[in-house]
Parts: C-alpha cells; sequence; structure tokens
C-alpha cells in the first residue's frame, strides 16, 4: 500500500478495500444515505418517518484467524476508527487474533402457569416433543428452507416464591439472524400444543437473552513491549 489507508480520498479507499475483498466499487453505493428506501426501512419497524446515516468507515488490517479482514465500523465519534485500526495493527504483529464460536443457537422461553404437578406436566410436554417443534417450524419456512429451525425442546422446573414454575425452551437454529422475530414467532405458535399436553397456560413467550448456546470468543496475547 502506497498511501497509508487514512490517507487515501473515498474513491482511493472504495477502490482499495473493493480490490481485497471482492467487490465492486459500485457496491458502496449502496452505503450512501439513499442505500435503504423509505419503503425497506417502513417495513422493517414501526412508525418510521424517515432514515437516518451515520459515516461508514473502514479499520484496515485485522488478522483474524491468521486471515487478514478490512472491518467495517459505523458511527459518529471521531479517533475511533483510528485507534481501533492502531490497536489491530499491535495485534496483528503479534500473531492477530484467535476467534471461534459455538453456533447459532438460540433459546425461545415459555412460561407456564396454573400447573398443579409441574414434573407430570414436563413428561407430558416432552411426550409431544415432535408436535412442538413442528408447530414452531410452521410458522418460519424461510429459515428452515436455510438449514435452520426449532430442533430440539427443554423442559425446566423453577422454583420460585409462588412455588413451582414449568419454563420450556425452545432450542433454535437461528442461522445468520440474530433471530429474535423468528423465535418470538415460533414461542406463539408452539404455545397451544404445550398448553393442550401439559392442562396450563402460557404466560411469557419470548426470546431469552441468556445465550448458553451461543458464545463467540475472541483472544490475543501482546508482549508488553509493544504496548509501550
Amino acid at each position: 500500500m502506497s498511501k497509508n489507508f487514512s490517507e487515501m480520498n473515498i474513491s482511493e479507499r472504495r477502490e482499495f478495500v473493493a480490490g481485497r475483498n471482492g467487490v465492486s466499487v459500485e457496491d458502496f453505493d449502496a452505503m450512501n444515505a439513499g442505500g435503504l428506501t423509505l419503503e425497506m426501512a417502513d417495513d422493517m419497524l414501526e412508525n418510521v418517518v424517515g432514515t437516518y446515516a451515520l459515516p461508514y468507515s473502514i479499520a484496515p488490517g485485522f488478522v483474524i484467524n491468521g486471515k487478514e479482514y478490512d472491518v467495517p465500523m459505523v458511527g459518529e465519534e471521531p479517533y475511533v476508527t483510528t485507534s481501533t485500526s492502531k490497536g489491530a495493527a499491535v495485534a496483528a504483529a503479534n500473531g492477530g487474533f484467535k476467534t471461534s464460536t459455538t453456533g447459532p443457537i438460540m433459546i425461545g422461553q415459555i412460561q407456564m402457569i396454573g400447573i398443579t404437578n409441574p414434573n407430570s406436566a414436563r413428561l407430558k410436554i416432552l411426550d409431544v416433543k415432535e408436535e412442538i417443534i413442528e408447530a414452531a417450524n410452521a410458522c418460519d419456512p424461510v429459515l428452515i428452507s436455510l438449514g435452520g429451525g426449532c430442533n430440539d425442546v427443554e423442559v425446566r422446573i423453577v422454583e420460585s416464591f409462588q412455588g413451582p414454575m414449568v419454563v420450556v425452551h425452545l432450542i433454535i437454529n437461528v442461522c445468520d439472524a440474530m433471530g429474535a422475530q423468528a423465535i418470538n414467532k415460533m414461542v406463539e405458535a408452539a404455545a397451544p400444543v404445550i398448553e393442550k399436553a401439559s392442562g396450563g397456560k402460557s404466560n411469557i413467550k419470548v426470546l431469552s437473552n441468556r445465550a448458553i448456546y451461543r458464545l463467540a470468543r475472541a483472544s490475543v496475547c501482546i508482549k508488553k513491549e509493544d504496548l509501550g
């Protein structure tokens, strides 16, 4: 690189990043303020009145699992991208980052109330596990077509100040998605099957933020001399 990345103009940066990452310079036009239409925005969430743009930067030189990457960053605070790039350079000089992931498995949680015998209800729910999975997967054929979907059911008995409570977990592969909308649809679809099997009533039905099956890890070891 004859010029430092930060010294290039926008056209030069686009050409540099495009050449390294298999995209065309024209692809960067999608990042302009007009890249997201009002119709697209209105389809994404509620009460839309417009769109909002922030600067789109590149932090080059990240070495991750032995391969160099140019990392996109969006923000409004000066010096953050520069500081990030400098940190990436120090990490790269020490072998870079080592990363791993356990896969995109998330939990949909259904709280059951009005159950007099939690242990019996647990067994009855597990008896209809395949029916629960089928009901959950029926509401998101796109996710299923991509290889994701609900693939297991867990039932926990949780002690509370009101007594034992039955909590059902749908174990869902959300592929590349964050998964909240898909999971929330699935727990709503599966709840009637669980109610019928257990004799109880479903109360809270929601994505669980306890992502114990979806863990990402990153580590780097830097010599103290390189930290100054």
